[in-house]
């Protein structure tokens, strides 16, 4: 029976504007890619000035400076970080490394600008012990000026290893307010990116003793890619007791919890933080598209969620705990209005609390007590009974302010915190902190209702015949890996703790996994409270991480223990392990250790002091603790005795940091970007510097004899092949890897593989079938070094002339230009006729690249790989490119493989986020199943589906992905095609934006390509585009180069043959 006519879709009016507004676009398509350019953004909104004045939230004499500040840029802010003895250090560093220089490089910064005047940096007095620091200068002052590139690189790396937090001075009051303990357990309801969280984590072992705290904090965000944001901004600081889950903070589940008498109890915190979402108004300095989309709509409708996450808040806070409420928002409606929402409903449980006294010398203005709420087109109303019907939705009852005595007697409004930008030179922020002194009326009803659901729960489960169990909690985004942990008697652990020595009173049941089956590769540790909390509510919440990487497999025969330590797990476990794995090293023996960059050559012990080999003797090799004493700092690092030598294992972030701290040079790992630009520069001028054009020798030696070719920088970018693996799998030792990269080194010379038309281009084959096992890649290329340097050059001469390579990354020099040609059509399908003009192809480019790295899209990173499994079509183009300009390394697949093929190279590659169509989607979803750290696929022809994380083409094109494209180093890695495998498993090559760019300016001379001759100039011509574009000379040599010739390509997906 079908439905009554007055329910059917045709008489629905929702159905029916749909139906409309489709016919419409259909009628109406949209306009092709802007004309012109994008115009800065003009910092002026006549609705926002017209609001905030009607509500006073400044003097009127303070105004101008308010907007003045509102228009300018955000300075510079960061804070030291690590234990008290440590951050002395750094800071006494600071002072005399970079802010002793800091007038003189900010007057070469100014040098065209008058005045002249220069502020100083400046500690944020408010902040404890002289840790935070203010620069007046914006962030893009230090990235693009060559005066600042020491502290541009003091602050990148420092921050990467944890001992520095680049972090909005504002951002760092909410944490400070909390005042965290280390016994206490906390919750971040709304943690992400995570600069507060790391404060919060930091507080927490703010102890500065080697115990592991008895607390925890919890780290939630709703958006599943943005915890993964948490799990980064983390890492850093190596805590075993942090938490991340995925979850909705106004639903926030109750998680339970062991108390000391064994018995299980809900879990109430001692702290929470409510960083909830807002208008963000108040970060207009930092985000000035804010200018152009500001409207009231954003803070009404913000209202009763903010509401709702606070009331949860509160429902979790422990009787006598904190909490605090903050927002980057000016509007009062999101401020005032929420708190007196909730204190009104708390009867007398919640009591907003004086904080201002925790942060002295802070400049603020108190929390307001008297508003007017107010529809978008700003009509204000002083009581709910002046609101209109048709507005009644969008000005609540619960907006409104209570009286003026009930305010401040009453309610206590004015003992938030509103802090303005002009007062001390920052962004906007509201920060109000609520103690809880009793329990919330509803929550005795709460809890009583949720008792009874689990005892029905616990009878359920019991009862064999009984009804079904209730199903399981959805669980968002991508699937986790499990936690499992060790059982008391598990297997390896007996291994670890006879090696390392381990104190008796480790608990083997706070080390886990996160695999089931199979063998251990990594360990983690994490505290017993936090062990506690994730067993008992895994099926409660989505967990996203935990635990801090403590050991590592490392099977080596020689080994006594399979697992080595791991760099970032050391802190942790330091206290637990024995003298007998500890050695004590000299100050300028640990220097040593580390300034040693080549793999091949560790110290030789007999090279060390006395004093360290004294310690050394009768040390059994293998993994160890290196310790060391600078002054009242001890200094703990992973090390490596071998037979006869000693080597640190730090990441190179870790190692410049202690090499800072210990008085080491430095100068190695110093990059001035500006010099080496001009250094390039300098050397495309000077064929004999960079080694572009090779003369004939005159009296060549009868058997050819190759020099490897370095670039002007000193950086090798020779050809190299990289496979340490047989045919079989098996891992190749030492020399016979480099026999084997030997041998076919010369053969891919002297066969000139990588010979161009009429030059030699340096280039990097990258590693083929797995990683590196046994020789890095610096041993290899050292090793050609030393064997070809005695060697004389082989030397060959183009009788075209010289060829100036630009040094650009390979997506501006193809589309260089474009804007003459946006009109004109660049590629069309030829079964489908589908087809994008220069300056569609251009934009889709951008708008790809952005959605890359938004976090809204695939949140990709630098180190991450894009696959395409596409053919011949014209969205390849800014597939791939878009790829490339997001700074990505891009990789590509038959689509003619079986899934098992591209499922392998995919993997060896490191793929991330595929690109391909519907017709093959299940192989896209073979692979995910396959990886670990899989963040999409986009499908050319299809739709989203966020359940499976996919992500159709177009639509993810039109979404507003704001993400601020990279700088591309021209020496980075562009693309890693793979070979067809004729001769064994396919093998990838790396080869750079340099190497693609050199081809393509090689291709372009006149007289080799009659496309660059002056008769051709505004000739423009349809070609055939027929190799695939997955291979390289369908790539390079026919796709680029004619749309490098801004010619009009014509693309093949599929050939049938007609006989």
């Amino acid at each position: 029976m079908g439905k009554p006519k007055h329910l059917t879709n045709k008489q629905n009016p929702f159905a029916k504007k749909k139906r409309n507004n489709k016919a419409k676009s259909a009628e109406q398509p949209e306009p092709a890619r802007r004309e012109k350019p994008y115009e800065s953004i003009v910092p002026e909104n006549e609705s926002f000035e017209a609001y905030y004045k009607h509500q006073q939230v400044c003097d009127e004499s303070e105004w101008p400076l308010f907007m003045e500040h509102l228009r300018s840029s955000l300075p510079v802010t960061f804070r030291i970080t690590g234990s008290k003895a440590q951050a002395k250090l750094l800071l006494k560093i600071t002072k005399e490394s970079f802010f002793a220089e800091y007038d003189r490089a900010v007057r070469e910064l100014r040098k065209d600008e008058e005045g002249g005047h220069v502020e100083p940096p400046r500690s944020l007095e408010w902040y404890p012990n002289e840790l935070a620091w203010q620069l007046e200068l914006s962030r893009k002052d230090i990235r693009r000026s060559e005066p600042l590139f020491r502290l541009h690189n003091f602050l990148i790396s420092e921050t990467n290893s944890g001992n520095i937090s680049r972090q909005e001075a504002v951002s760092m009051i909410p944490p400070l307010v909390l005042d965290v303990q280390p016994h206490h357990k906390v919750l971040d309801m709304c943690a992400a990116p995570g600069s507060k969280t790391a404060q919060l984590i930091e507080s927490l072992h703010g102890s500065d003793g080697a115990k592991i705290p008895s607390g925890f904090v919890i780290a939630n965000d709703v958006d599943n890619n943005r915890c993964y944001m948490l799990v980064h901004q983390a890492k850093r600081l190596s805590s075993p007791c942090f938490m991340v889950t995925n979850a909705d903070s106004s639903t926030f589940p109750v998680l339970q919890i062991s108390q000391p008498d064994g018995t299980i109890a809900p879990l109430k915190y001692d702290r929470i933080l409510c960083d909830v979402p807002c208008s963000g108004d108040g970060t207009m300095r930092k985000n000035p598209d804010i200018w152009t989309k500001w409207s009231l709509n954003q803070a009404n409708n913000l209202h009763g969620l903010q509401h709702r996450i606070l009331k949860r808040g509160a429902e979790l806070l422990a009787v006598g705990g904190k909490l605090v409420y903050s927002t980057c928002s000016l509007n009062p409606i999101e401020n005032e209005a929420v708190l007196h929402r909730l204190l009104k409903q708390s009867e007398g449980a919640l009591e907003l609390s004086e904080c201002a006294n925790l942060l002295p010398s802070l400049k603020y203005r108190k929390g307001m007590t008297y508003w007017e709420p107010a529809t978008k087109d700003l009509k204000y109303y002083k009581t709910f009974a002046d609101v209109p019907e048709n507005q009644r939705t969008v000005v609540r009852p619960d907006m409104f302010p209570p009286s003026a005595e009930e305010a401040i007697e009453k309610y206590h409004l004015d003992r938030a915190l509103r802090i303005l930008p002009h007062h001390q030179n920052t962004g906007g922020f509201f920060i109000a902190l609520l103690e809880k002194k009793k329990s919330l009326p509803w929550e005795a009803a709460a809890a009583e209702e949720a008792a009874r659901e689990e005892e029905k729960r616990k009878e359920q489960t019991a009862a064999s015949s009984g009804p079904p169990s209730k199903k399981a909690r959805y669980m968002r985004g991508f699937k986790e890996d499990p936690f499992v942990f060790f059982e008391q008697n598990e297997e390896v652990f007996d291994s670890i703790k006879r090696f390392y020595q381990l104190d008796e009173a480790f608990d083997a049941k706070n080390f886990l996994t996160r695999c089931r089956v199979g063998k251990k590769k990594n360990i983690y540790f994490c505290s017993p409270a936090v062990r506690d909390v994730v067993q008992l509510n895994e099926k409660r919440i989505k967990f996203i991480n935990l635990g801090v990487k403590s050991f590592v497999r490392c099977d080596n025969r020689n080994m006594q223990c399979e697992f080595r330590l791991a760099s970032e797990g050391l802190a942790s476990v330091n206290g637990f392990i024995g003298k007998q794995r500890r050695v004590t090293v000299d100050p300028e023996d640990l220097i040593k250790l580390l300034s040693c960059t080549d793999p091949t050559k560790p110290p030789e012990i007999s090279s060390l002091t006395e004093g360290t080999q004294e310690n050394l003797k009768n040390f059994d090799s293998g993994c160890c603790i290196l310790e060391c004493q600078l002054g009242d700092l001890p200094m703990a690092t992973v090390g490596w005795k071998g037979t006869l030598s000693l080597r640190a294992y730090v990441d190179q972030h870790d190692t410049v940091h202690l090499l800072r701290l210990l008085g080491g040079d430095l100068s190695k790992f110093e990059k001035n970007k500006f010099q080496d630009k001009l250094l390039a520069e300098e050397a495309a001028d000077d064929p004999e510097e960079n080694g572009a054009t090779v003369e004939r020798k005159e009296e060549a030696d009868t058997e050819e004899k190759i020099r490897y070719p370095t670039d002007p920088d000193n950086r090798n970018t020779g050809c190299c092949y990289r496979n340490t693996k047989s045919v079989h799998g098996k891992p190749r030792n030492r020399s016979e890897s480099l026999d084997l990269f030997s041998s076919q080194y010369d053969t891919m010379i002297t066969r000139g593989l990588f010979a161009s038309r009429h030059t030699i281009v340096p280039c990097r084959v990258a590693q083929s079938v797995a990683r590196c096992t046994s020789v890095s890649m610096s041993d290899r290329l050292v090793h050609v070094q030393r064997r070809y340097a005695s060697q004389e050059r082989n030397v060959v001469k183009s009788p075209f002339g010289k060829v100036d390579i630009p040094r650009q990354n390979v997506t501006e020099y193809i589309f260089e230009g474009y804007e003459k040609y946006a009109d004109k059509p660049a590629i069309t399908c030829g079964a489908s006729k589908r087809s994008y003009t220069y300056g569609m192809t251009y934009e889709m480019i951008k708008r790809m690249a952005c959605g890359l790295l938004s976090q809204k899209g695939c949140a990709m990173r630098k180190t991450d790989v894009l696959g395409l499994l596409l053919p011949n079509i014209p969205e390849f183009v800014p597939a791939l490119h878009g790829g490339l300009l997001a700074g990505l390394t891009v990789t590509f697949a038959n689509p003619l493989y079986t899934p098992e093929e591209v499922c392998r190279q995919f993997e060896n590659a490191g793929v991330t986020v595929i690109v391909t169509l519907p017709l093959l989607l299940p192989v896209a979803e073979l692979f995910k199943a396959k990886v670990k750290q899989y963040k999409g696929t986009i499908c050319i022809g299809g739709k989203h589906d966020f359940e499976k994380n996919i992500y159709g083409f177009e639509q993810f094109l039109m979404e507003n992905h704001s993400s601020e494209l990279p700088e591309i180093d021209c020496d980075a890695t562009a693309i890693l095609p793979y070979s067809s495998g004729t001769t064994g498993l396919p093998k990838g090559v790396e080869l750079t934006h340099y190497n693609l760019v050199a081809n393509l300016a090689q291709g372009s001379h006149p007289q080799i390509s009659k496309y660059y001759q002056p008769e051709y100039a505004n000739r423009k011509e349809t070609i055939l585009t027929i190799p695939p574009y997955f291979h390289i000379y369908g790539l390079n040599g026919i796709l680029h180069s004619v749309l490098k010739s801004k010619n009009h390509v014509i693309s093949i997906p599929r050939i049938v043959l007609v006989l």
